[in-house]
C-alpha cells in the first residue's frame, strides 16, 4: 500500500472516467496500455507506453528542483540509481551549468 498524490487536473479527468464506466474498477492496466497506444498512434508517436510516462514524469520533476530521493518516492522506485535512470537532465539545464562555469 502506498499514496499517491494527484493534481487537480488528475483527479477531476479520473473523476470523469469514473462517472462513465460502470464496474468496480475505474481503470484497468490493459485499458490504459489501450489507450496509450492508440493516443500514441494518433500523434505520431507509435508505442507510447507507460514507462514513457515514467521517465516524462521523473525528468519534468527534476527540473523542476525536485530532489532525486523525492522523485524515487513518488515513483516508488526502491533505489536512487533507478531514479537516476528515469530522471534526466534537460539540456536546457546544461546551458545553466556552463554559464555558472563562465565567471
Amino acid at each position: 500500500f502506498r499514496v499517491v498524490y494527484m493534481t487537480p487536473r488528475l483527479r477531476s479527468l479520473l473523476a470523469a472516467l469514473a462517472s462513465a464506466k460502470t464496474g468496480p474498477n475505474v481503470l484497468r492496466k490493459m485499458d490504459i496500455k489501450k489507450t496509450l497506444y492508440n493516443a500514441g498512434d494518433q500523434i505520431g508517436f507509435p508505442g507510447l507506453h507507460l514507462h514513457v510516462l515514467r521517465h516524462t514524469c521523473a525528468t519534468k520533476l527534476l527540473s523542476r528542483g525536485i530532489p532525486l530521493d523525492q522523485i524515487q518516492q513518488w515513483l516508488g522506485l526502491n533505489s536512487i540509481v533507478s531514479t537516476q535512470r528515469y530522471a534526466k537532465t534537460r539540456p536546457d539545464a546544461l546551458k545553466g551549468a556552463a554559464a555558472a562555469l563562465a565567471d
